[in-house]
């Protein structure tokens, strides 16, 4: 753990929002006359794929990242690929 694996924070930041701009533009989208589960169940089911996609890719990323022969920028791409792994797991 390094000084620059704090800067992770924002780029996590970034992926979250991100997910949750798609999440709640396909929940608007949602009759309103639906009970909220239905609602949020929908929503994911039409956006859940596009929210996976891009949170695997920057994992991969991330850990491609990792084997860098930096040793700061290998921590922070550690830091990076388990902090999206676990905004993917808290979002879904």
């Amino acid at each position: 753990f390094t000084q620059m694996s704090m800067m992770c924070i924002f780029i996590i930041m970034g992926v979250g929002i991100d997910d949750m701009f798609i999440l709640t533009d396909a929940f608007d989208r949602e009759p309103v006359s639906l009970a909220v589960e239905d609602r949020v169940g929908n929503a994911l089911g039409e956006v859940g794929g596009s929210i996976t996609l891009t949170s695997v890719t920057d994992f991969l990323a991330f850990s491609i990242g990792s084997m860098i022969d930096l040793p700061a920028v290998s921590y922070f791409c550690v830091t990076a690929a388990i902090a999206v792994l676990a905004v993917f797991i808290v979002q879904i």
